[in-house]
């Protein structure tokens, strides 16, 4: 970028090319690319996180998609007094300045500014310039439509992540499930039949059959928590994976 405002500012015959991008959260604006001709000196680090209100007719006409086109710095109305603060110091005499505009959307503006004469551009010469902001502006939209493509890929593989590793609790739950609990009582359940066929004794059988009524009756129990835990870990609380 420094290199095509280099080429462009030497071919508008400026000697400052800039582009300042846009904070629409913090209503400031930086400028992060500048060229300057030998003789003249850089102004990138004084125009950093410049808040918009030092500025509000140059901020309103950016919005309003207008390209501002100052032929004399000395000759702006009172209602630019703020602009003119900002730029008479900066020795400008003349300049212009092209919003990037993508989708409707204000990324910055590229500048150009001529500080040892006062210039004119012809209507070509702006419409020239105008067609590099326009491509700067649909090169920063694809820029930022692929960041959030990659955002949206790294969620949605966190959420695969996520997936997996509940799928791996889920089968570790009811592995415990099975081994700590209903493998003990099919355990009792063996004994208790065996001991229902030895022994003679109407209620110790009486006691047994309830032992076992009450073992089938928990093997039972836990069969409906194992079912009741698949269903549970197959559709998540929320719906958390339905992005994937």
């Amino acid at each position: 970028l420094n290199n095509v405002l280099e080429r462009i500012g030497k071919f508008a015959r400026v000697d400052r090319s800039y582009v300042f991008m846009i904070d629409e959260v913090n209503q400031t604006m930086s400028n992060t690319h500048e060229w300057h001709s030998p003789d003249v000196t850089s102004e990138k680090d004084n125009l950093q996180d410049v808040p918009y209100s030092m500025v509000p007719q140059w901020m309103n006409s950016l919005e309003r998609n207008e390209v501002i086109y100052i032929k004399d710095v000395d000759l702006l109305p009172d209602s630019w007094s703020n602009e003119r603060a900002v730029l008479e110091p900066q020795g400008i005499q003349s300049l212009l300045v092209i919003p990037i505009k993508a989708e409707n959307k204000l990324f910055g503006f590229i500048g150009f500014d001529s500080v040892k004469k006062k210039v004119i551009w012809e209507k070509g010469q702006r419409q020239l310039l105008q067609i590099l902001a326009d491509n700067l502006g649909s090169v920063m939209m694809r820029n930022i439509q692929s960041k959030k493509l990659l955002e949206a890929s790294l969620h949605a593989q966190k959420l695969a992540d996520e997936a997996m590793a509940a799928n791996r609790y889920k089968s570790h739950f009811l592995a415990n499930m099975s081994h700590e609990i209903r493998t003990p009582m099919n355990g009792v359940l063996g004994v208790t039949t065996l001991l229902r066929e030895k022994i003679k004794d109407p209620e110790a059988i009486q006691m047994l059959n309830l032992i076992y009524d009450s073992g089938v009756s928990l093997v039972s129990l836990i069969d409906h928590i194992l079912d009741f835990s698949k269903k549970l870990f197959e559709k998540p609380p929320y719906n958390r994976f339905s992005m994937i």
